[in-house]
């Protein structure tokens, strides 16, 4: 059928010019304008809108004569009424329907019966009838398991929580009544308080180590461990003497390449992080182009061909799966292995990232089978319970403690089955690497770990220290330390009495440092008992030394209103500086303090200064010198003079002998108050507030009374005797209550079942044609949602021709209305042309005012008829019932068969000529292949009803039909016929396979998959946040018990590999006397720095071990690296390191050194016995 041309009439514009008072010039122009716009303009005179003939007919016959009229596609889907209960309910004769033996006997048994449907074979009413009527006997016996579970639960729940649980019971009263007693005893004398820290990290350590601990280096490579470990001391060294950016070094190659004992290779180089980088973006591009196209189709092949297996639809689902993402990492493992920008980053790359990828895959299989099996044997554990123990299995506490107990043993009997499942895997796929990576992990968990975890669990420390400073009294006493370039010394005291030039430290590091210790310190820690009267002596001590040196040397010889200050003439310093040339104290002039004398011969210079000041300015004032003079006198002589030295000569001395006195007493008594002080500070910290708490998380507050009250009094005294009075008498009883009254409750309601079913239900009971108040339909065709509809061929093609008409009718319409907006596009263009280059713009009004109200109203007339016919080819159906409409599995595909044909001759011609589209965007744009006719008619249909329709009915689906509605569909099933005698046409890629509860997800790869770096700190987060979790469900709910989140597998995934700079220190610390302290800040610090700064053409030697050019280059990086340590040992570093900075803030070990940048030489001490500088008179109080 040819595409209708529509041919409307045009007529030529006429513009109306008034053209009086213009000048001749002018008017000739318009004029000439006004002539060419008449002959190029035009507007529709006649435009016909004609719409396309219709795609959907009929055929009806009248007087013998065919006619075809439209389809109205309303009439093609009508859905079955379900009301057919006024039907059911009478019987042949009209009269009300009774209910048969099997409805009575349904009634009796379970308080229901059932009624078959007359309109939906197959289907049933069911009816439930109000327990007032009836309950029947299952029910009740179902109600009297309950009671009676109630009944069990008081005693082998309750009652034995009593006895022994974590809340309210005689084992926790006896677990509070002990703590109480410890924390009283630890309250008075002080309980050792001990803790073996860092366990865990520590075992991690030590498996990460052992995993590595046989590997070797190859011969020819020795040299570069060594380069590389002489590197690190060099660095290590370097760092305790000066101050530097380690960025600025330039550290030797990487070896990446390790053998094992029987000579098997071990490639590491994916721990650089240079070529993950450059790796992972091509990675992630390829994951996300393997995933399409394939997907789809690959799944409905391998669901249909499980299901021939005849397996369990969770079984099914599982295979799926593990089929489907085998299929996408085989064609990403290939794309890997071929694709040129992986293959630039060096040989063997590739093939690395595919294994290093299977192998986490692979354990992360062994992990899932080991979960899936753990839960399968629980499942079977529950359903073994309900058989054997119908009462007990009700009992939900009891279920989930034998639950818990199974769980156990079989993390127990099966902790390593995911190591031994995931070793065979890898060794099944020749991950050699990985296999004997896993042998060594695997070997260390069952040996080594349980004795590491003994071995570290006797190393105990003290949760807590504490320190005790004490003045040193006289100058010549204080230590004076030299540190310089990481030496530490101390030199003898010179005390200088002249006053020093330079006491700051200095930052230059070729020049040393002085520091002054003014402070002697103790420490005494929670690790041996009566450490609390250890404290006390020792606070007692420090308190009473420091105490007599503030009253009796400081306050009446050094300060302010001492006697040296009231007796000298000459003002004094009392405090010394330390010099940071020669170490010699001098006095230090911030500390100078004024005596009687001076403050005297201070105020009268201050006043002979005033005056001179006053006589010598000008006589320029208000009042005038004559007079203010007199009052100026008064104010210096008088006022400042004459009453400041009465009060400096009177006053101060009082001052000073009162104060100095007082000090001195207090001094003197100081072995008698201060331990009174002391011992009312240890009260106080006993019954109010513990300042010296061990450290643990515990109450400091009120401890005793804590103790007493709470813990002992209530948990211990009064909560036992409640726990067993709940236990031993009002569980029992509350039991046999429960118990007693669910027997007489069957029994009761047993017996009024039987009279309402013999004197009521059976003699009146008949089938109800409503709900009532007495009966209500639980079940029958209309209620649930669990069904479909299921609609013929015939019905679906045309609805599927109905769709095609209407995308004509839209191509139909765009092509229309752009032909209707031609006239004022013309107008447009030729106004621009004429008028542009006098920068005029077209003015709306006037002509083309009615050019556009003719358009208007003809795109009005053509979208109410287009309107107008696709309102009559819409389905009439809901959303709900669209989704839900199926073919049969030997409907579908003769259906597609036939839409596919009918589109591939009617869409060419009738909708893509109409398009202002190439056909290749046109396809592009609906995401299918070139003229993918199937697709496209399978995308149709789902556009019709939905995704589903594409999915065959099953013979146990619930279906009813949609009947079409005085229709003749003749002519589709002509072409249906016609199609069955035409080849068959694969359409396995479009129609999907019922799935039912099958969840088949895409495949999906997560890109740190091919990092082997473990990601220890996210997992430590999760598990502080689900710590967290549940520490607050336990806090709201204390009575039920703490669940112990297990995890049956051992395995971690990435493998806990360190990195090949510290397998090159394990390497080096095995076979050399002299180690390198792997273990401290330090050399981890410079560890992880040359880690991340390793580049990757460093590795390149390591390609292959008998190369020539290899070798060379081996050998000139070596000598090179020689070198340039020679030369770094032998330069100075002022210019290359001057303006960074140490990068750790750790404590440094006996032999570090230290740089002071802070506060004056006054203000630091040095404590010799752990080198920590304490800054104790500044603002910074820092502690390094």
């Amino acid at each position: 059928m040819e595409i209708e041309v529509i041919e409307p009439q045009r007529a030529p514009l006429h513009f109306p010019v008034d053209l009086d008072g213009a000048p001749t010039e002018v008017a000739e122009v318009v004029q000439a304008i006004k002539k060419v716009a008449e002959r190029v303009l035009y507007h529709w005179d006649d435009f016909p809108i004609v719409l396309p003939p219709p795609l959907t007919v009929i055929t009806t016959e009248s007087d013998g004569n065919k006619k075809s009229k439209p389809l109205i596609v309303r009439d093609l889907f009508v859905a079955p009424t379900f009301e057919e209960l006024n039907i059911v309910s009478l019987d042949a004769k009209g009269d009300p329907q009774p209910l048969t033996k099997k409805q009575l006997q349904n009634v009796k048994e379970n308080g229901t019966f059932e009624v078959e449907s007359m309109n939906f074979p197959g289907q049933v009413h069911k009816w439930q009838l109000s327990q007032l009527l009836q309950k029947g006997v299952h029910n009740i016996h179902d109600t009297l398991l309950q009671d009676i579970a109630l009944s069990v639960h008081l005693i082998v729940v309750t009652a034995r929580n009593r006895l022994i649980s974590d809340f309210f019971s005689v084992s926790q009263s006896v677990r509070a009544f002990i703590h109480g007693l410890a924390i009283l005893l630890d309250a008075f004398i002080g309980v050792p308080s001990l803790s073996a820290k860092n366990l865990e990290i520590r075992i991690q350590e030590e498996r990460s180590k052992y995993l590595v601990a046989e590997l070797t280096v190859r011969p020819n490579f020795e040299d570069d461990i060594d380069n590389l470990c002489q590197f690190v001391k060099h660095q290590i060294r370097k760092q305790t003497v000066e101050k530097y950016l380690f960025e600025n070094e330039k550290a030797p190659p990487l070896p990446y390449l390790f053998q094992t004992p029987k000579g098997h290779e071990i490639d590491l180089r994916l721990f650089n992080k240079e070529i993950i980088r450059k790796a992972l973006p091509v990675i992630a591009s390829i994951l996300e182009k393997e995933s399409r196209g394939w997907f789809l189709p690959f799944r409905e092949k391998v669901i249909a061909d499980l299901k021939n297996k005849k397996i369990s639809e969770e079984e099914l689902e599982r295979l799926a799966n593990i089929l489907i993402l085998d299929e996408y990492l085989r064609r990403v493992f290939a794309a890997i292995l071929s694709y040129p920008q992986i293959q630039e980053l060096g040989p063997g790359i590739g093939s690395l990232l595919v294994e290093q990828a299977q192998a986490v895959i692979l354990m992360h299989r062994a992990v899932e089978n080991m979960h899936r099996r753990l839960k399968e044997t629980l499942a079977q554990l529950k359903r073994c319970l309900e058989d054997l123990y119908p009462v007990l299995s009700r009992v939900k506490p009891w279920v989930q403690e034998k639950l818990k107990i199974a769980e156990e043993d079989f993390i127990l009997d099966h902790r390593w089955d995911a190591h031994e499942e995931a070793l065979a895997l890898c060794r099944q796929s020749h991950l050699e690497q990985t296999s004997y990576f896993l042998q060594r992990d695997l070997s260390f968990m069952r040996e080594r770990e349980p004795v590491l975890k003994q071995e570290l669990g006797r190393v105990r420390n003290p949760n807590r220290s504490f320190h005790w400073r004490t003045q040193i009294w006289s100058p010549h006493h204080w230590n004076v330390r030299k540190v310089f370039q990481g030496e530490s010394e101390i030199v003898p005291t010179v005390i200088s009495r002249t006053s020093s030039s330079l006491a700051q430290p200095r930052s230059d590091p070729n020049q040393p440092v002085y520091l002054v210790e003014k402070q002697r310190m103790h420490t005494t820690t929670t690790r041996i008992p009566f450490w609390r009267w250890i404290n006390y002596c020792y606070r007692t001590y420090s308190w009473m030394w420091n105490a007599m040196f503030i009253f009796g040397i400081i306050i009446p010889w050094c300060s302010p209103v001492s006697l040296r200050a009231l007796f000298c003439i000459r003002p004094f310093i009392p405090d010394l500086e330390i010099n940071q040339i020669d170490g010699t104290l001098y006095p230090r002039k911030s500390s100078l303090t004024h005596t009687l004398c001076s403050r005297l011969l201070l105020l009268w210079r201050h006043i002979s200064k005033s005056r001179t000041e006053f006589e010598s300015r000008p006589d320029t004032g208000f009042i005038g010198k004559g007079f203010s003079r007199h009052l100026n006198r008064l104010w210096n002589y008088f006022i400042k003079g004459a009453l400041g030295t009465l009060l400096i000569v009177f006053f101060f001395p009082l001052i000073c002998f009162s104060v100095s006195f007082l000090s001195l007493c207090v001094a003197a008594f100081a072995a008698v108050w201060v331990p009174a002080v002391t011992l009312v500070f240890h009260l106080v910290m006993i019954f109010v507030y513990d300042f010296d708490s061990p450290g643990l998380p515990r109450n400091k507050v009120c401890m005793v009374v804590e103790a007493l009250l709470w813990h002992i009094s209530v948990l211990g005294v009064l909560q036992p005797i409640l726990a067993l009075l709940v236990a031993l008498v009002i569980c029992p009883i509350a039991s046999l209550i429960v118990f007693l009254a669910a027997m007489i409750r069957c029994c009761c309601r047993l017996i009024w079942d039987v009279a309402m079913f013999h004197f009521l239900i059976k003699r009146r009971g008949r089938v109800p044609s409503s709900d009532s108040w007495l009966v209500k339909r639980i079940a029958g065709p209309g209620l649930s949602n669990e069904h479909f509809f299921q609609i013929a061929p015939e019905q679906a093609l045309a609805a599927f021709e109905a769709k095609l008409e209407t995308e004509e009718l839209n191509a139909f319409r765009e092509e229309v209305e752009r032909i209707i907006l031609l006239p004022q596009q013309i107008y447009r263009e030729f106004v621009a042309q004429c008028f542009h280059p006098f920068s005029a713009t077209l003015y709306k009004e006037g002509v083309y005012r009615e050019v556009e109200k003719e358009a208007q109203e003809l795109l009005a007339a053509l979208r109410d008829q287009v309107d107008r016919r696709k309102k009559e080819l819409q389905t009439g159906l809901s959303v709900n019932v669209r989704s839900k409409v199926k073919l049969t599995a030997s409907d579908l595909q003769p259906t597609l068969h036939v839409a596919t044909v009918v589109l591939q001759r009617f869409f060419p011609i009738h909708v893509l000529k109409r398009l202002q589209i190439k056909e290749e965007d046109f396809w592009d744009k609906k995401g299918l292949s070139y003229r993918d006719w199937p697709g496209f008619a399978a995308q149709l249909f789902t556009e019709v009803f939905s995704i589903d329709i594409l999915t065959p009915l099953e013979d146990s689906d619930t279906r009813y039909r949609l009947e079409a509605h005085g229709v003749n569909l003749s002519r589709y099933s002509e072409m249906l016929q016609s199609v069955a005698l035409q080849p068959n046409v694969d359409f396995s890629s479009v129609i999907h396979i019922p799935k039912g509860k099958i969840h088949v997800h895409s495949p999906y790869l997560d890109l740190n998959t091919f990092n082997p770096v473990n990601n220890t700190v996210s997992t430590v987060k999760k598990k502080e946040t689900k710590n967290s979790l549940l520490n607050y469900k336990q806090q709201l709910y204390p009575w039920k018990k703490k669940l112990k989140h297990t995890h049956p597998e051992k395995i971690l995934i990435p493998l806990p590999l360190p990195h090949p700079v510290q397998i090159a220190i394990i390497i080096f610390n095995r076979e050399n006397e002299d180690p390198i302290p792997i273990e401290t800040d330090l050399c981890q610090d410079i560890l992880k720095a040359i880690a991340d700064g390793s580049k990757s053409s460093a590795i390149l030697m390591y390609e292959y071990e008998d190369s020539p050019a290899d070798g060379q280059s081996v050998a000139t990086t070596a000598d090179e690296y020689r070198a340039v340590t020679s030369d770094l040992e032998t330069m100075a570093s002022e210019d290359r390191f001057s303006h960074s900075s140490l990068s750790r803030s750790q404590q440094l070990s006996t032999g570090d050194s230290i740089a002071v940048n802070l506060a004056s030489t006054e203000d630091v001490t040095l404590e010799p016995e752990d080198q920590k500088v304490t800054y104790s008179h500044s603002s910074y109080s820092t502690t390094v």
